[in-house]
């Protein structure tokens, strides 16, 4: 084609059809995964309106609710964050104050001048008792690099120097918050002039535990009077690390004799103290058999049993044993559950028979403990018994359940031999027990069979689980021909 032709081509075709021109979208609102993305259309209809305007759309914005612009705080958007400062400005919405006080620490400058507004005339406004809320946030600000923290710190200690901000941060030593409480006990040591006891009044109040870690050298210092006071009352002391405390100081001055700290330590709810009282009377085993053994004979609350057992179960006394199975009869499946455990302790040659015993019990959850118990024992498992079970749990669902719970942390032949225990299951509980064996079927570990089943073993699964029964393209299956040729072959 010459150059003539090309051109008459050219001039003479017809010009493209126009394309649809789609409907133009908002230009901020997009999808979750858009960078720039707000939360809201009316917020992008209205934030839109301000930045094609240039003027602040203040009726409109009074026409959303100040939560929308809460919601759009942390945009990564400068733009959006300082178009939400405004709106809250307008709102004068002081429930925002946390929010607001995070921009304290904004890259933007602008938004860190809105925000440091906005913090100042709320922090001034508030009840104290919300500022107190929000002191985590405000404190956070002096390790930040760009808040101006100077001017927030003075409003806050401004209204926490008057009698109600020292009554609110008291208070807040006791908040539901552990920051919060952490943050006010700091607040407290600076701002109030505390003597020790009565640090040690506040923090036994407070309850929580790293606070009354911090006042411990307070009670190593008490004198002998006041710390036998609080010895007197130790068990109203909710915080452990205080009680640990006043049991420490009190045995090395030899304020109290042995029997009478060993009432308090030995049956206190904390096993760290507990265990403390059993190191003290290491000397005289007898001592501490006595006690557990009364408690196990005594009608006692289940909480002092249990912990008697506990304490047999650490020392393995042999002479016992006795007391230890008697207590597996006990009516509460606590008691049984900590019997059974220290039993297996004490006697652990025959402890695959105990736990036999334990799978008898009516109590599921005791049930529960002896199959974990029998499957970290790495013995043989007590197959005829489980059977035996099974055949009077023949109803039983969870039985069956924790039966294939505990086959799934064996190898391949042992875990499946264990499984076809739940043929014995009712013909009515088959249906809601086959989801669960499928789940464990589904789970084996089929990569990591290293050994041939025993004939036994096999027989059983076999019984069980025939291979016709299972897909021409199943994994198992799979195996189980495999090992079916092998055994063949061998003459097993």
């Amino acid at each position: 084609m010459g150059f003539k032709e090309f051109m008459k081509k050219l001039l003479g075709s017809h010009p493209p059809a126009k394309q649809a021109i789609p409907a133009p979208r908002m230009p901020h609102y997009e999808e979750l995964t858009g960078y720039y993305t707000v939360r809201g259309q009316a917020f992008d209809r209205v934030y839109s309106a301000w930045c094609c305007d240039k003027v602040f759309p203040v009726g409109q914005v009074k026409a959303l609710a100040p939560e929308a612009f809460v919601a759009n705080l942390d945009s990564r958007s400068g733009y959006v964050r300082e178009f939400c400062l405004r709106a809250l400005a307008v709102h004068d919405w002081a429930d925002a104050l946390k929010p607001v006080a995070l921009r304290l620490n904004d890259y933007v400058p602008i938004n860190r001048e809105l925000a440091l507004q906005l913090v100042l005339k709320w922090l001034a406004e508030l009840p104290v008792a919300t500022v107190v809320d929000a002191l985590p946030e405000l404190t956070a600000l002096a390790q930040q690099s760009r808040a101006n923290d100077a001017a927030v710190q003075e409003v806050v200690l401004l209204r926490l120097r008057s009698q109600a901000g020292q009554s609110a941060l008291v208070a807040g030593t006791a908040h539901g918050h552990a920051k919060v409480r952490r943050v006010c006990w700091k607040l407290c040591l600076e701002t109030l002039a505390w003597t020790g006891p009565q640090r040690i009044d506040a923090a036994m109040r407070c309850g929580d535990p790293a606070i009354a870690r911090s006042v411990e050298p307070d009670v190593f210092a008490l004198p002998d009077n006041e710390l036998l006071a609080w010895f007197e009352r130790i068990h109203q002391v909710r915080a452990m690390p205080l009680r640990r405390a006043f049991l420490v100081e009190v045995r090395r001055r030899g304020l109290a004799d042995t029997p009478r700290l060993m009432a308090c330590a030995l049956w206190d709810d904390s096993f760290s103290i507990r265990w403390l009282a059993r190191f003290w009377s290491k000397d005289d085993a007898d001592f501490l058999v006595q006690q557990y053994l009364d408690a196990l004979d005594s009608p006692s609350a289940p909480r002092r049993k249990r912990y008697a057992l506990e304490g047999l179960e650490a020392l393995k006394a042999p002479g016992t044993l006795v007391a230890c199975e008697k207590a597996m009869g006990d009516g509460s499946p606590v008691i049984r559950k900590a019997a059974l455990m220290a039993t297996c302790s004490i006697d652990a040659e025959h402890q695959i028979a105990h736990i036999a015993d334990a799978l008898r019990d009516a109590d599921l959850t005791v049930v529960r403990l002896a199959f974990r118990m029998l499957w970290a024992s790495g013995e043989p498992l007590p197959l005829d018994a489980l059977q035996t079970q099974a055949n009077t749990r023949c109803n039983e669902l969870p039985f069956f359940v924790l039966l294939l719970q505990c086959a799934s942390q064996m190898s391949l032949w042992p875990a499946m031999h264990l499984a076809s225990i739940t043929s014995l299951a009712a013909p009515a509980l088959k249906p809601q027990l086959q989801a669960h064996v499928d789940h464990f079927l589904s789970g084996l570990a089929l990569s990591e069979v290293y050994v041939a089943p025993t004939p036994k073993q096999w027989q059983a699964i076999c019984s069980w689980l025939p291979m016709d029964k299972l897909g021409p393209n199943s994994p198992l299956r799979y195996v189980m021909e495999i090992y079916a040729k092998r055994m063949a072959d061998s003459g097993a």
